[in-house]
């Protein structure tokens, strides 16, 4: 699957569609902050916008939710 039917389903930001994209890798928020150059807190925040898109309650289910769309990392 590609990433864009993702963005497409959840309706996702840019923004939210690189952190989605982070987490379906199962990056901490630390992580995702740091690669992004962003706060963790700002990362918190738009986990919180992902969680009530797809209708999750964890990070985890996050992972779960966007992982069949991400590509594999070499």
């Amino acid at each position: 699957m590609k990433f864009s039917h993702a963005e497409k389903k959840f309706k996702l930001t840019p923004r939210e569609s690189e952190v989605a994209q982070h987490v379906g890798h199962g990056e901490f928020p630390k992580q995702i902050a740091d690669a992004m150059k962003i706060s963790a807190r700002t990362v918190e925040g738009y986990l919180q916008n992902l969680r009530r898109k797809t209708k999750t309650r964890s990070t985890y289910k996050l992972i779960v939710v966007f992982y069949p769309y991400v590509k594999a990392r070499a």
